[in-house]
């Protein structure tokens, strides 16, 4: 909405009196409107930019017709089988990048259950030990308590 209509909007509710008061609500509506405006024509332009982003051709990856050591120099002719033996070589070499990537994944996660299947084994270890700990230091006072007390008595 325009902020002209809401300005006579307000100037009609607004009592006699109270202009001062009309007058600054009417400023701040002017000042919201504003803002808003600038805000819609800003994501107005952003949209249009990711749009044309979007629009942007994606080129593919050049495909490589030559086999190493394949080229002697001159003009070379390239028939619709030497293209399938490229589109084939390029189509198994992403095949074992992604095989391999596949395995650096996996290895990842085996070293990572490893760490922590050895951090577990570390804990359970050391629990053990304090148990024992405890257990040794219980029995060494249960033999001072059930030992006879001596007399220092000189004779």
């Amino acid at each position: 909405a325009d902020w002209r209509k809401l300005r006579e909007v307000v100037q009609e509710v607004v009592k006699a009196g109270a202009e001062r008061e009309a007058n600054q609500v009417t400023q701040a509506l002017h000042s919201y409107q504003v803002q808003n405006q600038l805000l819609l024509h800003e994501n107005k332009g952003l949209r249009e930019s990711t749009s044309t982003k979007k629009k942007r051709k994606n080129h593919g990856r050049k495909l490589d017709l030559q086999k190493e050591g394949e080229y002697h120099g001159g003009a070379e002719w390239w028939s619709l089988r030497s293209f399938k033996r490229a589109s084939e070589r390029q189509a198994q070499k992403e095949q074992d990048e992604l095989e391999e990537n596949l395995q650096k994944a996996e290895r990842k996660q085996i070293k990572a259950s490893n760490a922590l299947l050895k951090k577990r084994l570390q804990e359970e270890k050391r629990v053990k030990r304090e148990r024992l700990k405890e257990e040794r230091e219980r029995r060494r006072k249960g033999r001072l308590r059930n030992r006879p007390k001596r007399n220092n008595k000189k004779r």
